[in-house]
């Protein structure tokens, strides 16, 4: 998959970064919609250390645990992951701040600073 593209030294990097960095601060300055989905059984990333943590820093985001599921969502539950993400897309908000300045015609995407695309 993807990490099969990195070298060795960047993905140990990366996986070291996951437990040694406190992303709290950070986190809790997100100001737009927010969509977090985990797999209930996902034993590389365990929900209560993660996720649970996230949902709790971001109280107006929608949190969605997948029973049974593993890491990988985008693998194993595709189809559901899909469905769960065009929902959100369709039905996330945007403030009316933000939306002041975005020219007719286009669409800003939630995302932790906002994509306008066409």
């Amino acid at each position: 998959m993807l990490q099969s593209l990195a070298s060795p030294q960047a993905t140990q990097a990366c996986m070291m970064s996951y437990g040694h960095t406190d992303f709290r601060n950070e986190v809790i300055k997100i100001n737009v919609p927010t969509l977090i989905i985990h797999g209930g059984s996902d034993k590389q990333g365990p929900l209560g250390a993660t996720s649970e943590q996230t949902a709790q820093l971001l109280p107006e985001s929608i949190f969605i645990t997948y029973d049974g599921a593993p890491h990988g969502l985008f693998y194993t539950e595709k189809e559901r992951l899909n469905k769960d993400l065009i929902s959100f897309i369709k039905e996330g908000k945007i403030s009316e701040h933000q939306a002041a300045g975005i020219p007719d015609g286009y669409v800003v995407l939630p995302s932790n600073e906002a994509l306008i695309t066409r």
